[in-house]
């Protein structure tokens, strides 16, 4: 019920309807159904006289289901790009008719870790081709669809997914599916600059509203939707939704923070938090901003009766799916990824599981401090539309191939503005030895303020603003963008951190 999932599934099934089979889909309800294929939809697809079952992005664990398809009759495809079981050290697959996935022991993905979305797109294209079908049409049509997957289901940006991104934003930019059309128009994306920052921070979190809050299957309708006004009504329902669940992730995050500063960080080197009365299909971003907070692995728990649900977010250097692993004991349900995961446990066996968790980690104070990895110390007069743009070719940026960082140090801060309807973007006149740019810190502005007011006892909130603050000097981490208004383009510096 994420990107991943969703986007798999229109591809699949757009591509199977075009060869001429007849197809149906059904997407999990988040709360009431859980995540993945269960006998239920099986017993409705049954019911209904479906032949072939086929999964997207799920499945490689459903032994059961696997054993209850078989001894109806139906045929079941699994194609999925999750860990599979490992028992005793030897991979368990469940008894399909085909298992697809790049991570099965004995047959090995070569070129990295991929999505789900674009195992199903294999899966159409091997199809397509051998139904003497149009490739470079399918292609066009789907690989964008596909992008939009990797980028949000944050695989690494290196060798094959690096080109899926690269092309696939371009067949994204020119879709004529009319409900992506219209996600685009309502997120203020222009066609002609569609990035894969447009698809992790604005599009994708748009989708997965539908399935946290709402139902995974707005979104097919919207893909599936053949008329412009009708789409347009059914994003705004999915944005309505978006806003929603922004709120709740800020009030749950804050509900988190209180807990931790509760605890012995000492001892609590994995964050285990219950939220009862959080959603649970937040957990796991606000297992993320906490985990982005207080640089450790985070597990975010929800519910309020016997059984506990959750997310995980890890850091670099913690396999989250491992650690679960090594106590499965405690859990019900669990399965994800290095470094995310969901789970289901008793509440029961919450404070054994925040033991256990801890007591297996091996995590080291140097584990558990952040680190920035800049690129460069990079002086201001060098900051040029021309060297962005340069720049700009080494992309797509995302997890495996991170957007360039660079530092300078001893910027002045010549002036500070407050902008944006909430007042809530801090503009800067920032200068090095010799140049002056425009920098924006979107998040953070008064923390920023209040610590240079920490800093110099002479300024105050009024001379800084004003720009009577010559004395004030900060070292900075940034990248850069090119900011365009009204045809004209300028370097933008996107403040990250001071000291």
């Amino acid at each position: 019920y994420d990107v991943d999932g969703t986007m798999g599934t229109y591809i699949l099934v757009d591509a199977l309807k075009q060869m001429g089979f007849f197809v149906d889909y059904t997407i999990p309800h988040r709360v009431k159904d859980g995540y993945g294929i269960n006998r239920a939809i099986v017993d409705t697809a049954f019911e209904d006289g479906v032949d072939l079952i086929i999964t997207v992005d799920n499945g490689i664990v459903a032994m059961d289901v696997a054993d209850y398809c078989s001894s109806l009759g139906l045929r079941l495809i699994i194609t999925d790009h999750h860990e599979p079981l490992m028992q005793n050290g030897e991979m368990v697959l469940p008894k399909a008719d085909v298992v697809i996935d790049p991570k099965r022991a004995d047959f090995p993905y070569k070129t990295g870790e991929i999505c789900g979305a674009y195992v199903a797109y294999k899966l159409a294209f091997a199809l397509t081709e051998n139904t003497n079908g149009d490739v470079d049409e399918f292609t066009n049509k789907y690989l964008g669809f596909a992008a939009l997957a990797t980028v949000c289901d944050i695989m690494d940006l290196k060798e094959e997914n690096r080109i899926v991104v690269t092309h696939g934003t371009k067949a994204l930019e020119n879709t004529r599916v009319v409900g992506m059309r219209a996600l685009f128009d309502g997120c203020g994306i222009q066609d002609s600059a569609i990035s894969a920052y447009h698809m992790g921070f604005i599009i994708g979190p748009t989708i997965n509203a539908a399935g946290r809050l709402g139902h995974a299957k707005d979104v097919l309708e919207l893909m599936f939707e053949n008329e412009e006004e009708r789409a347009k009504i059914k994003l705004n329902s999915m944005r309505e939704l978006n806003s929603e669940r922004i709120e709740m992730t800020e009030e749950g995050t804050l509900l988190g923070k209180e807990i931790v500063n509760s605890m012995d960080l000492k001892k609590e080197r994995v964050l285990v938090i219950h939220l009862p009365d959080i959603h649970e299909s937040v957990a796991g971003i606000i297992a993320g901003k906490l985990k982005d907070e207080y640089c450790r692995p985070v597990f975010v728990l929800t519910g309020k009766g016997d059984t506990l649900k959750g997310s995980g977010r890890s850091i670099d250097g913690y396999n989250m799916i491992e650690s679960l692993r090594n106590s499965d004991y405690l859990l019900s349900k669990y399965g994800g990824h290095e470094l995310a995961a969901g789970l289901t446990l008793s509440k029961l066996n919450l404070e054994d599981f925040r033991q256990a968790i801890n007591e297996s980690s091996d995590l080291t104070d140097s584990d558990l401090v952040e680190k920035i990895n800049v690129d460069s110390m990079f002086p201001f007069f060098s900051i040029t539309v021309p060297m962005l743009e340069a720049i700009a070719k080494l992309g797509p940026f995302g997890k495996g191939n991170p957007t360039p960082i660079f530092s300078q140090l001893g910027v002045h801060i010549e002036s500070a503005t407050f902008m944006g309807k909430d007042k809530n973007v801090l503009k800067l006149s920032i200068k090095d030895r010799t140049t002056t740019k425009t920098g924006i810190m979107f998040s953070g502005g008064e923390e920023f303020v209040s610590y240079i007011l920490k800093k110099y006892d002479r300024i105050t909130r009024e001379t800084l603003l004003n720009g009577n603050a010559p004395e004030a000097k900060v070292d900075i981490v940034f990248r850069m963008q090119i900011n365009e208004f009204r045809g004209n383009k300028e370097p933008q510096i996107i403040i990250s951190h001071y000291r």
